[in-house]
């Protein structure tokens, strides 16, 4: 066999195995990750707190239902996402005080395989009435740790975020403000050929190197 008929089989040989491989890899899909969240605050054991200062402040916290579009596909490894909605209102005019409030997060993955977690936060917060006539609200929620796994799927959570106050500030009809939370999601794969790839992997491979034996046996003599 010349040098180049076995430069020419080598080749192909090479060609075949990155198709069967690259082959492989494709027919095994993306993971899709399904979860949908629940969130409650530690004073009241609901999704809804009030603090009282002269004024009452309402923090809602609005989950990720079931139903909703929450489909992730982790085509690149990760993605974006939103777990839910704080939600802060006002009525009244507050006098100085200060909240310090837990808040737990549970996140219920629906697929690629069903399980739960659960990030735990703090709530900490502040009323400071401007002379007795306006008041101003600061909020805001911490996290740690900000990461935890369900089944291979790693979620990750913004380690903070400052709530923000209503567009109309406090008391009257003043409207909601909203705070999204975010973090990313990231799911690990192990692609395991099946056996068929295996097998024509290994055909190919072992025709390469009878190829390359037989050259050397005729370079021999």
């Amino acid at each position: 066999m010349t040098f180049k008929r076995f430069s020419t089989m080598m080749r192909a040989g090479a060609l075949a195995a990155l198709f069967v491989v690259g082959t492989s890899a494709a027919a095994i899909a993306a993971p899709i990750v399904t979860f949908y969240t629940e969130g409650t605050f530690g004073s009241s054991g609901t999704n809804v707190a009030e603090y009282t200062d002269g004024g009452t402040a309402t923090v809602t916290f609005n989950a990720i239902q079931s139903g909703d579009p929450n489909s992730h596909d982790l085509m690149f490894g990760f993605t974006n996402t939103n777990y839910g909605e704080f939600e802060l209102t006002t009525e009244g005019n507050f006098t100085e005080g200060s909240v310090n409030d837990t808040f737990t997060l549970k996140v219920f993955q629906t697929s690629p395989v069903g399980g739960d977690g659960t990030f735990l936060g703090t709530l900490t917060g502040s009323f400071v009435a401007i002379l007795g006539e306006s008041s101003v609200t600061d909020f805001s929620v911490t996290f740690s740790p900000t990461t935890m796994s369900i089944d291979g799927v790693t979620y990750t959570i913004d380690p903070s975020l400052t709530l923000a106050p209503p567009l109309a500030g406090a008391g009257g009809e003043a409207e909601p403000g909203v705070t999204t939370l975010e973090g990313t999601i990231r799911a690990q794969q192990t692609v395991v050929p099946e056996p068929a790839t295996m097998m024509l992997l290994g055909t190919g491979l072992l025709a390469a190197f009878r190829a390359r034996r037989r050259l050397g046996m005729q370079n021999d003599r």
